[in-house]
Parts: structure tokens; sequence; C-alpha cells
């Protein structure tokens, strides 16, 4: 018996390390720089763990951690459900897949 989904919100969805083909990313969408995060001088890292969907779509946003915490989380969520991936896959069927995703803000 191969491994098993696990419910991430209402969908069942495979561990990324459980799939023969791991999701990729078909279309990234950076984040906006935080108006306060920028007047501040704030630099920080966001990790949002979603589920791609079997069509390729981000489900289940969630973030997972933010250093600092308290500005970036909402532009990692808006970014990452603007995104668009090639769906992971078991035995050439694509399959919902649960995966992380880090946001790094640096000012330029």
């Amino acid at each position: 018996m191969g491994p098993q989904p696990q419910q991430v919100g209402a969908l069942a969805a495979y561990r990324s390390d459980h799939v023969d083909q791991r999701p990729s990313i078909a279309r990234r969408v950076e984040p906006e720089y935080p108006v306060k995060a920028k007047r501040m001088e704030v630099e920080g890292e966001v990790m949002i763990q979603l589920v791609v969907d079997k069509a390729g779509h981000p489900q289940v946003c969630s973030v997972l951690s933010a250093v600092p915490a308290g500005y970036f989380e909402d532009a990692a969520l808006a970014a990452a459900a603007r995104m668009r991936f090639i769906p992971g896959k078991i035995q050439g069927q694509p399959v919902n897949t649960m995966i992380v995703l880090p946001f790094t803000f640096r000012l330029r």
C-alpha cells in the first residue's frame, strides 16, 4: 500500500515527499512589499503552506511562519493565492499535493 493522503482543510492531499513528481511553479507571483515594512526598513521571510490541486491551483493557503511577525503575512498569502503550478503526480496522475513556499522580503 502506497502513501496515503491527509486532510488539509476540506481537501485530501499528499505530502510533496510522497509523490512521484513534485509540483512545480508554472507562474510565480512576486508579493507586494508592504508600505509599513518599507517605511520602517524591515526585511523578512514568510513560509506559506498550501495545497496544489489537480488543476495546478493553490488551495488552503496558510502561514507556517513569519519573521518578523506582523509585516509580510498578508502580502505572501495574496501572492501565493495568485500563483499557478504544474500539479504533483503519482503514477502519472495529477494529485492534490501539500507544499511549503518561502517568500523573502528584501529591500532593494
